[in-house]
């Protein structure tokens, strides 16, 4: 990956070093906070007893649906949470927490199928409280849309628009904010 591809965890890796980045608990802290800085979005590998991260961004929905489309973590099993935000007029901003459970499509064997069943339990509670979660879709599945299909159908969202430029909307004033 260039530069300009690395996620804001590998960019920090490369700035601070390994030891010194957040936490899987610290940064899921971080992702709980409304403006939580810098990461909108993690991933953990599976795991019974600790958050061990495997990625975390700041590009939100928007950067992790087009890692996972670019098959980078297509033979992983893995774990996430995402702050998934929506931005317009009438209602300022407005947050939901989503939880992910990644099967790569290239994820397969019994050893991999273990595991996912194992942590799925432990990961969920460690992992917390959530609006809902996306379970088994395909990476040519992962997109935009598809998040903000879950929110209508599991949130109550009737006094507000959702929709894909009410969230990046809300990126963008995360973004701004941040700056």
């Amino acid at each position: 990956y260039s530069d300009t591809d690395k996620t804001a965890y590998y960019r920090a890796i490369e700035v601070f070093g390994a030891d010194n980045v957040p936490s899987g608990d610290e940064i899921l802290q971080q992702l709980r906070q409304p403006l939580g800085f810098p990461y909108n979005w993690v991933l953990f590998e599976p795991s019974k007893k600790e958050l061990v991260v495997k990625d975390a961004g700041s590009g939100g929905v928007m950067e992790l649906t087009k890692l996972l489309q670019e098959e980078k973590y297509d033979d992983c099993v893995l774990f996430g949470f995402v702050r998934l935000s929506f931005s317009a007029d009438e209602i300022g901003r407005r947050q939901f927490w989503v939880g992910l459970e990644w099967k790569g499509e290239n994820c397969f064997g019994v050893k991999a199928m273990r595991k996912f069943r194992e942590c799925c339990g432990p990961m969920t509670r460690m992992v917390g409280d959530r609006s809902f979660t996306l379970s088994n879709v395909a990476a040519s599945e992962m997109r935009l849309e598809l998040f903000v299909e879950n929110v209508k159908r599991n949130c109550q969202v009737n006094d507000f628009k959702v929709t894909v430029e009410t969230m990046k909307n809300a990126h963008v004033e995360e973004q701004n904010e941040i700056k």
